[in-house]
């Protein structure tokens, strides 16, 4: 029966041996079943392929999506790290994968506009970065960069 089922998803086979399915399935080269897969402390799936860890959307990527601009990331279209079929991926730069995190609300803003306002506002009357930290729950590196315009340039 799984075998029917596997042969209706398009497969790949890895330098490895193990094969891929653009469903999110990795095939055990030995075994010739679907390897176990366990969530990492980031909420990603993975497995071990040939002795080393890999995230399992990596993998799907790597083999079914094409990346003809050579861009690092790989990101969840719908934002569910589950979700490794070859269609919820696609390759990103680092600029556009945090972009994606903060449209989808999968990253939160620690400040809003208005506090980076009143912040660089305060600096500029003197107030020291770390008492801006502190009353505003961020690093003092957070408030530098928004200060010297590194972050929040839109502001």
């Amino acid at each position: 029966m799984r075998a029917r089922i596997l042969n209706f998803m398009r497969t790949k086979t890895l330098p490895t041996g193990h094969k891929v399915t653009d469903e999110g399935v990795v095939i055990s080269a030995k075994l010739k079943r679907p390897m176990a897969q366990f969530t990492d402390t980031q909420g990603y799936l993975r497995l071990i392929v040939g002795g080393a860890t890999r995230k399992v959307h990596r993998l799907i990527a790597e083999a079914f999506v094409p990346n003809p601009h050579g861009k690092p990331h790989v990101n969840h279209k719908n934002g569910i790290k589950a979700d490794n079929r070859a269609e919820n991926l696609e390759w990103v730069t680092p600029k556009e994968n945090a972009a994606h995190a903060f449209l989808t609300g999968l990253r939160k803003q620690k400040l809003t506009p208005a506090q980076v306002e009143e912040i660089r506002f305060f600096r500029s009357m003197g107030a020291k970065l770390k008492d801006l930290a502190r009353g505003y729950s961020v690093s003092q590196g957070n408030i530098s960069m928004l200060c010297n315009r590194k972050t929040w340039k839109m502001i």
